[in-house]
């Protein structure tokens, strides 16, 4: 059946929605137990190392673009095991209600009208009982899959109209297909918090509304996994924190974890993990990294309700880069006498590395060789410095240039030489 929306009754149908009596659901009324309705969740596990075998050829990190700082050291996280307690929902009424058309059998009609009439003429009680979904009362349902309600009694009688009505909006109709003691309802494509249903009977000519006990949502829309800044290590033990987020409600449920050898390589699949119903932000990987190089991952995400991130096609960038760099610079320090003051020298300094920090050397003196004081730091990794007479008067001064790359390493050179 196609959607049909109508506005003219929803205040009166609301009303007559939260005023009535709700019977308990008996979940072994489901017309369709085989049709599953969420994802199982496992208590979630402590991610261990993760070996990465080799670097991505030929796929360095690009820097941070200017004026942004790169990402700081990540701690791990970890995800608790406590699920979080469900929110409490009062149940939604079963509507008795009947209504005799001026003739049988009761022809089709709009949803507004339908609802109208419904809601205008009380009858006779037809002896249904223990009416319910499938689902949990609160569960979050994936969005554009099927759910079974199911009610007991009234046998004889055929369903007309399954109704949803999404965040207190108009009620419009939903395809279903009918099925014994129930019927399994397609629900809307769409992300919805607050979502209610409610079924109309056809029997002998006269109508009766059913409201389905219980208020759910739907998740639609599958998480998505932001990309973060390159980074540099040093060290072959590396973390690595994604943050994934998911628009509705249902909350993640599994992450993979993707690895790509080299640039336009198939993406492998290097690790699953669950994580518990209550998480929410973080998710560190710890990685092994074997040899200096490029390493380029993706993280995909599914939810509860079953929606998933899609898994990376050959040929997409990387949205996760680590460059394992272990080399220091190599630096290099001389000295000349100034030749508008004779009695000053001038230091002059050069770095070589594939990834020099834009201003990461700095400057010390000693004036005995052991103690050393910072003349200067934010320096270019190549350049000068005229450091006065006064200064380099002494006959056991020292000059040293420390110069850092951007995964930490350093690199020195001092003057005089040793």
């Amino acid at each position: 059946m196609s959607a049909r929306h109508g506005r003219a009754w929803l205040t009166v149908a609301s009303a007559w929605l939260a005023g009535c009596a709700a019977t308990p659901y008996d979940p072994s009324l489901v017309a369709h137990p085989d049709r599953p309705v969420s994802a199982t969740i496992a208590e979630p596990r402590a991610a261990p190392v993760v070996a990465i075998p080799e670097p991505i050829a030929g796929t360095p990190p690009q820097p941070a673009p200017a004026g942004r700082t790169p990402p700081a050291a990540l701690e791990p996280v970890a995800v608790p095991s406590v699920p979080a307690e469900p929110t409490p929902l009062a149940p939604a009424p079963t509507l008795p209600t009947d209504i005799r058309p001026p003739s049988a059998p009761a022809p089709p009609m709009q949803v507004s009208a339908l609802v109208a009439q419904l809601l205008a003429h009380a009858a006779a009680d037809w002896g249904v009982t223990s009416v319910g979904c499938a689902a949990s009362e609160g569960a979050v349902l994936p969005g554009g899959a099927p759910v079974d309600l199911a009610w007991r009694g009234a046998d004889d009688a055929e369903v007309e109209v399954v109704l949803a009505r999404a965040d207190g909006g108009s009620w419009t109709e939903l395809d279903f297909e009918p099925g014994p003691g129930g019927v399994a309802a397609m629900l809307p494509e769409s992300t919805i918090d607050v979502l209610e249903l409610a079924v109309v009977l056809v029997r002998g000519g006269m109508r009766r509304l059913i409201a389905i006990p219980g208020v759910y949502s739907t998740d639609f829309d599958p998480p998505t996994t932001p990309p973060t800044e390159p980074r540099f290590a040093a060290s072959t033990e590396v973390e690595l924190e994604v943050r994934p987020v998911d628009r509705g409600r249902a909350g993640v449920a599994r992450l993979r974890l993707w690895f790509q050898a080299k640039p336009h390589d198939p993406w492998r699949a290097i690790r699953e993990d669950e994580v518990g119903p209550d998480f929410r932000a973080a998710f560190s990987y710890r990685l092994a990294l074997e040899r200096d190089g490029a390493y380029g991952f993706r993280v995909t995400a599914v939810d509860r309700a079953g929606n998933a991130e899609p898994d990376p096609l050959p040929g997409d960038p990387p949205a996760h880069t680590i460059e394992l760099d272990r080399a220091a610079p190599v630096v290099r320090l001389d000295s000349t006498r100034s030749a508008a003051d004779p009695a000053s020298v001038v230091l002059t300094w050069r770095a070589e590395d594939p990834w020099l920090e834009p201003a990461g050397a700095s400057l010390f003196r000693s004036v005995d060789g052991d103690r050393w004081t910072l003349v200067a730091g934010g320096l270019a990794p190549t350049g000068t410095w005229t450091e006065p007479a006064v200064a380099a008067s002494s006959p056991a001064a020292r000059y040293r240039v420390v110069v850092a790359d951007r995964a930490g390493n350093l690199g020195a050179a001092e003057m005089p030489r040793r």
